[in-house]
This record gives C-alpha cells, sequence and structure tokens, in this order.
C-alpha cells in the first residue's frame, strides 16, 4: 500500500474469520506506530438506532478486559467496553457489503532512502 513515491499510510484489513481478541490485541500494543481503527457495529453495544461504524481503539486495560473506543460519532462518547461485546459488534456482517466487520491497521509510510 501507500501512495506513489511511498508518500501515502497503508491500510490492512484484519477481518479474517480466523482472527481473534490476542491478534486484535497484539496490534494495539503495536501503537502508537500504527493505528488499530475498529468496524464495529453500535447497536450491538448498545448504541441503537445505529448501525455500522468506524473509530479508532486507543487502549486496552487488562485488569478490567476491556477496550477504549474513541468513538467519533458525535452522539457517542469515548468509552471503554467489555472483550467480550467489542468482539461481538466486530463479528457481524455489514449489510450493504456482504463483508464481515473486523479492524484496519493503518501504519505510516516507511522512509525510503532518497537517492542524490
Amino acid at each position: 500500500g501507500g501512495g506513489e513515491g511511498g508518500g501515502g499510510a497503508w491500510a490492512a484489513l484484519k477481518a479474517e474469520r480466523g482472527a481473534g481478541l490476542e491478534q486484535l490485541l497484539a496490534e494495539l500494543r503495536a501503537a502508537p506506530r500504527r493505528l488499530v481503527v475498529a468496524n464495529f457495529h453500535q447497536g450491538v453495544l448498545g448504541h441503537r438506532p445505529f448501525g455500522g461504524h468506524f473509530s479508532p481503539l486507543a487502549a486496552y486495560h487488562a485488569r478490567s478486559d476491556r477496550y477504549l473506543v474513541l468513538n467519533v460519532w458525535p452522539h457517542t462518547p469515548p468509552a471503554w467496553y467489555s472483550a467480550a461485546s467489542l468482539w461481538a459488534s466486530l463479528l457481524g456482517t455489514d449489510a450493504e457489503s456482504g463483508l464481515p466487520r473486523g479492524w484496519a491497521v493503518v501504519e505510516p509510510p516507511v522512509p525510503r532512502p532518497r537517492c542524490e
């Protein structure tokens, strides 16, 4: 990925059926070098009547087994969700595309050496 000449960031979709919470946590722990964006269903997290949504994940708290979602929708503030609830919201299928939800990892471009 990335733009022409390596100037753009790239994203990798992590919606594979075999992906699990362990993989999501590993991606989040690689921050701040990368950004993890969740594609989740807000209704599953109690925000009805809202449906599919994208927001960045900011942190994981091991003792409470909760993830911090920095919700960007104006009517739903950032919140901590249990791992089980967040996972359930990531497992659904998008009604419009028919594709599974999941998460994307966005990384900055790798600097390329300059030829002088």
